[in-house]
């Protein structure tokens, strides 16, 4: 199993790289998180559709808490439900996830479903911010594992000069 972790700093282009890069690559689906007219929203690699991800509502729905950031669970929920559906389309070999952070290390978002894709072996692609790198890797025990290759790319800033 692969699991390629793109990194860099906070706003650095990770997500509009992913798009780009894979945008021809049918065998890697996932989900991106990209900010659509100022929202940061779920958006299936090779689609259209997506929905936001912070929580808009002021009371009665399910949100995760962290820090100043309030997301809707049913959103996760929505992109959780995405990811299933690739990682049991045998034609899909690699699940991609923007992106993994303080949630995930309070067992939350995308945690329980990244430690069912690893007990699958799923080859998966990662984006992680530069500080958060080493923390995932020690949560989810993967440097404990000797099937387990990982790459790590980091990426720079793009500057138009």
């Amino acid at each position: 199993m692969t699991i390629t972790i793109y990194t860099g700093e906070k706003h650095s282009g990770k997500t509009t790289f992913l798009q780009t890069f894979y945008e021809n690559n049918l065998s890697i689906r996932g989900i991106l998180s990209p900010i659509i007219n100022g929202i940061r929203c779920f958006q299936p690699l090779h689609s259209n559709e997506s929905i936001p991800m912070e929580s808009s509502s002021n009371g009665g729905e399910m949100v995760l808490q962290i820090g100043k950031y309030t997301f809707s669970q049913a959103s996760f929920e929505w992109a959780i439900e995405h990811l299933y559906k690739v990682a049991n389309n045998p034609s899909k070999n690699t699940i991609l996830i923007d992106e993994l952070g303080p949630l995930e290390l309070k067992g939350l978002g995308f945690a329980k479903t990244i430690i069912e894709f690893l007990d699958k072996e799923k080859d998966m692609i990662w984006v992680v911010r530069r500080g958060l790198v080493q923390d995932l890797l020690d949560y989810f025990q993967i440097l404990n594992s000797d099937s387990v290759y990982i790459e790590i790319i980091e990426l720079k800033p793009y500057t138009n000069s």
